[in-house]
């Protein structure tokens, strides 16, 4: 029974010195758990609320003393996805920002990912456009184009596609589907 005790013991200790929360007896995360970090400037990243359904809801940032609750931000409770922590300029004021990756969901070759913009040394948060819909208003499909802002770049034909009439210019401008 006492190497038992021991070896409890020893992982409890290995990870504390790792930083690594220690899952609670039905194997979530805590409340309070630190589940990013970043050096210089020194930020972390907390729980605030217990896993749930394999996710972590409402998240606690702390920089130096100024401390934020994001009670919407979530990610996934696998220690494997937790959230990412750059510091950088991204606006080009020269002033870093800290942008927070959080993986909302995952599948076979799907990882979906939450970018969180927050000022220094503040961290208020600043909105973030949504990639998708931006790209959507900047760039057109034609039968053979590509058209974006002051640009139009011909697309070539399939020789297989070129024998039919296109469908639709979406599906035209798309991969070749040889009639068959």
């Amino acid at each position: 029974m006492r190497p038992l005790y021991l070896l409890l013991a020893a992982s409890l200790l290995t990870a504390h010195a790792a930083q690594v929360p220690v899952p609670t007896p039905t194997g979530g995360i805590p409340a309070g758990a630190t589940v990013a970090r970043h050096e210089g400037p020194d930020l972390t990243v907390q729980t605030t609320a217990p896993a749930r359904e394999g996710l972590l809801s409402g998240l606690r940032v702390t920089a130096g003393p100024v401390t934020r609750t994001f009670p919407t931000w979530r990610t996934l409770s696998n220690p494997t996805f937790w959230p990412g922590l750059s510091v950088t300029d991204l606006t080009g004021d020269a002033q870093p920002e800290v942008l927070v990756a959080l993986m909302t969901d995952e599948g076979t070759g799907v990882a979906v990912f939450d970018a969180r913009v927050l000022g220094l040394p503040d961290l208020r948060e600043w909105p973030v456009t949504p990639p998708v819909p931006y790209l959507r208003q900047q760039v057109r499909f034609g039968p053979n184009t590509l058209t974006l802002p002051g640009r139009s770049v011909n697309l070539p034909r399939c020789p297989a596609c070129a024998a039919r009439p296109p469908v639709s210019a979406i599906r035209s401008a798309g991969p070749c589907r040889k009639a068959g």
